[in-house]
């Protein structure tokens, strides 16, 4: 592979003549270039082959659905004592509803239970 550079004269120095050279970057960097070429077809393939990255994105969905629940029950319990049963009842069946969708039944059947205690406190049937 080579470069070509170029100089051009200036216009306020018209007596500079062009001046040009060429680098010769070797075989090594069309080895590399042979190399990048094969690397990115079979990397290709090895992904397609393996199911690309389903396992990884499933795996980060599951953290994410567990984070939402855990971070929903941290504002439940900072609504504290001067919240209304019917706002505690809403808060605690959204919770529910984030453990069911994290897939973990005890802690689905737990706040399904702390949010029948609000919702019955608040007068509100289930």
């Amino acid at each position: 592979m080579r470069v070509l550079f170029t100089y051009l004269p200036m216009p306020d120095k018209p007596n500079v003549k062009v001046k040009s050279f060429q680098l010769d970057t070797g075989s090594s960097a069309q080895a590399q270039l042979a190399a990048l070429g094969l690397l990115v077809p079979v990397g290709l393939f090895a992904v397609w082959i393996f199911g690309g990255f389903d396992w990884l994105t499933g795996k980060q969905l599951d953290n994410i659905y567990i984070q939402t629940a855990q971070d929903l029950e941290a504002q439940y319990r900072l609504m504290g004592s001067e919240s209304s049963d019917i706002d505690k009842c809403v808060k605690a069946g959204t919770v529910a509803a984030a453990w069911l969708n994290a897939q973990d039944q005890v802690e689905y059947q737990n706040w399904k239970r702390i949010e029948g205690a609000h919702c019955t406190d608040a007068g509100v049937p289930q």
